[in-house]
């Protein structure tokens, strides 16, 4: 059978909105392993009403100024539905348990990232809550 153009779309899309979610689960990863490495904190800040993440180092000395490592801007039609607004690093690797919900409105489904104490990030793809 045919493939519809819009049902190739609509499958792009969700495509592009999954690889923006693995691009998010790396860089929590990458915040974890740059702590370890560089033995400095870093924070992933989040902003959800603009559907902005942002990896930061920063630093206890006043005199270094923060740095912006990286930024993910969501393709429109990402929502941040849950999400702490710092996630912090400290230089040993460790991280909080917590859960960032994306979701996908238009696809009734959402992502999850779980991340654990022990550094352990999961990305998971659900239906709709």
């Amino acid at each position: 059978g045919t493939v519809t153009v819009p049902r190739l779309r609509r499958t792009a899309e969700f495509l592009r909105y999954r690889a923006a979610m693995e691009d998010v689960a790396n860089l929590i990863r990458t915040m974890r392993h740059r702590a370890i490495a560089q033995h400095t904190t870093y924070e992933l800040r989040v902003d959800a009403a603009r559907g902005v993440i942002a990896l930061v180092e920063t630093s206890v000395d006043a005199r270094r100024p923060e740095r912006v490592y990286r930024t993910i801007w969501l393709p429109a039609g990402l929502e941040i539905s849950e999400a702490p607004p710092v996630l912090t690093t400290s230089p040993n690797g460790t991280l909080a348990a917590v859960h960032v919900v994306v979701t996908a409105p238009a696809y009734d489904h959402h992502f999850l990232i779980l991340t654990r104490p022990s550094g352990q990030v999961e990305l998971h793809k659900e239906p709709a809550l």
